[in-house]
């Protein structure tokens, strides 16, 4: 049965109480007030065209309750979202794709030496006890995860700047072999970086298909719609699938619950190494501090 919020709710009483009386019968407020669990004073607000609090209350200086935010945001996402979920499930019904072929990916930015949005290590020239300062400029490094509802995730890959792959990254940093490390001018993806993980995915998720199709949410990202990416797909049995513009923060497994917390574990990681008087994090630190707290938060149980 499906559930109403209390705009949609006015709406259907409205509609009732007209479609009664164009038939010559009479609904009375009282009673579609009770049949529809809406209040009496909205519902007569309504019918009689009386501007409603919500868009009064900013010319009277008052700000919106929240109850209305609630209801309003609640209505436009269901209207943005219907069509999208459909797809989805069409898409799911014609290639007889089950849910354990179904993957989520995304990809998040750090800054290294960022702690948090106001934290970040001291450069490397300083002597003595590291202290907390302003940000500054710092190098990119791009993480791009995937993720599985059975609650396993394929192994992590890296983008960081520069123009060479040095071997003590991995050494140092304990990264399995199965960990992806890929330098570029800017530290973020492109194209070309958008073709190698999409290949990266098909290696790591073959085995674990269980029908002839797998299905890749993903977010729309020009890296991840160039021709060659798409042509990759069609020729794996991949089928990609675009959340909504500007819903991935609503909709996305990955921003809802793993970045945050990863985010979170990894500056744990770096104020150790601060307490420890390191004064300056360069791509081994981070490697470093971005396996730790990946291993503690891309547990089965947080993907699930």
């Amino acid at each position: 049965m499906p559930v109403y919020t209390q705009v949609e709710k006015i709406i259907l009483a409205i509609e009732a109480t007209r479609s009664t009386r164009a038939a010559g019968d009479k609904l009375s407020v009282l009673r579609t007030t009770k049949t529809y669990s809406v209040p009496e004073s909205s519902l007569r607000d309504r019918m009689n065209h009386r501007p409603r609090r919500e868009r009064t209350q900013p010319e009277r200086r008052f700000p919106l309750r929240l109850a209305g935010v609630e209801d309003m945001a609640n209505l436009l996402l269901r209207a943005r979202n219907g069509e999208p979920f459909a797809l989805l499930h069409n898409l799911m019904a014609k290639y007889g794709i089950g849910e354990g072929d179904i993957y989520n990916f995304d990809e998040t930015s750090f800054i290294i030496g960022v702690i948090t949005a106001l934290i970040v290590v001291t450069r490397a020239d300083r002597r003595g006890k590291a202290n907390s300062v302003q940000p500054g400029n710092r190098e990119w490094a791009t993480v791009i995860e995937c993720i599985n509802s059975g609650g396993w995730c394929i192994p992590p890959f890296v983008i960081v700047q520069g123009a060479y792959h040095l071997a003590s990254w991995t050494t140092e940093s304990g990264f399995p072999g199965d960990w992806v490390i890929k330098p570029t001018t800017n530290g973020w993806t492109d194209n070309e970086t958008g073709l190698d993980w999409i290949k990266h995915f098909n290696k790591h998720t073959k085995g674990h298909t269980k029908g002839i199709y797998r299905m890749l949410i993903i977010d729309g990202h020009e890296s991840h719609l160039s021709a060659e990416f798409n042509d990759y797909c069609k020729q794996n049995a991949i089928i990609t699938v675009s959340m909504p513009p500007h819903s991935s923060h609503l909709l996305q497994p990955l921003d809802i619950a793993l970045y945050s917390p990863l985010k979170r574990a990894y500056g744990d990681e770096i104020n150790l190494l601060i307490r420890a008087s390191v004064n300056h994090i360069t791509k081994s630190e981070f490697f470093l501090g971005f396996h730790r707290a990946h291993d503690k938060v891309f547990t089965k149980e947080n993907i699930k």
